[in-house]
């Protein structure tokens, strides 16, 4: 349960810098690099979108680097 919640973070970073500078989409559905000819700038979407991408990247190390490990310990009688 480490990796859905970076991912998540990092989605809604993007999100939320995309729709805070308001950049205009043509299209309703996504597609994500398919919708580069109907988006107003975008040099600035795909700039926000690598930034979503770099947060859930080092989200994702971090937890795996601080979370619990699944090494098991076997006990010996």
């Amino acid at each position: 349960m480490r990796i859905i919640p970076a991912h998540m973070i990092g989605g809604g970073v993007a999100a939320g810098l995309i729709l805070s500078s308001k950049i205009t989409i043509g299209t309703v559905a996504g597609g994500a690099v398919f919708m580069l000819p109907v988006i107003g700038d975008p040099t600035a979407w795909l700039l926000y979108f690598l930034i979503g991408i770099a947060v859930s990247i080092a989200l994702t190390i971090a937890l795996k680097a601080f979370g619990p490990s699944k090494k098991a310990v076997v006990e010996t009688a």
